[in-house]
């Protein structure tokens, strides 16, 4: 039996397929995660916010210390992704770059993951369809500029 038209492989690569639909797998081992916490040493705030549940776009929120608690800080956006990424925004390496830059910079980080596994136009429209939403009481509250709309 022939295989449909949506599962055709095109191209092959030790870590990742491309089918014809655009659909891109990815066959490379999982990175050991962080759930989101309470760093010890930097005192760094981290959970993670569902942005929309269809297609699943979520992102991690790094609070750092706050020194007064009607603090306002600066936002810090981190597009993790493009092409070839790996990985998730919870993988050690990318949970704790972000934690240290929310500590040093004393910053708001919000990273998300553009993955590579839709297909271009997608991920732009998932951008639209989270705009203005707020799905974060930390962004909200702690945020020192109001949400700027296009």
């Amino acid at each position: 039996m022939a295989p449909s038209a949506d599962n055709e492989v095109v191209h092959e690569f030790r870590s990742f397929k491309v089918y014809k639909d655009s659909r891109v797998e990815l066959v490379w081992p999982e990175c050991p995660k962080v759930p989101p916490s309470t760093d010890l040493i930097t005192g760094v705030q981290s959970k993670d916010v569902m942005i929309l549940t269809e297609p699943q776009v979520s992102v991690r929120i790094f609070l750092p210390k706050l020194k007064a608690p009607d603090q306002k800080l600066p936002l810090l956006l981190f597009m993790h992704g493009g092409g070839f990424v790996a990985f998730s925004p919870s993988a050690i390496p990318y949970h704790v770059l972000c934690n240290k830059v929310a500590a040093d910079a004393n910053v708001i980080v919000v990273l998300s993951l553009l993955s590579m596994v839709s297909s271009l136009p997608g991920r732009y429209q998932h951008a639209m369809r989270t705009r203005g939403k707020r799905s974060s009481g930390w962004l909200h509250m702690l945020m020192g500029v109001e949400l700027i709309r296009g």
